[in-house]
């Protein structure tokens, strides 16, 4: 819903901010400016540039944070 977001497939996702973006998966959120999620689920990456490439169920949510990790990550 910001501006320049979008959305790629996957089901019940939120791309929230300027330039955010959700790229597949399920129930992932990425709500800060420039910030992505790439697959996965209930992922939430909330900072801004945050990066989240797949796994479950984790959060970034500081400038410049990325997960490429396993499960239950959070920073």
């Amino acid at each position: 819903s910001g501006y320049g977001s979008s959305v790629s497939g996957g089901n019940l996702n939120i791309a929230s901010n300027n330039q955010s973006s959700v790229s597949g998966g399920v129930e992932n959120i990425a709500s800060g400016n420039v910030s992505s999620v790439s697959g996965g689920r209930y992922n939430e990456a909330s900072g801004n540039y945050s990066v989240i490439s797949g796994g479950s169920q984790r959060t970034v949510s500081g400038i410049y944070d990325w997960r490429a990790g396993s499960l239950f990550e959070t920073q």
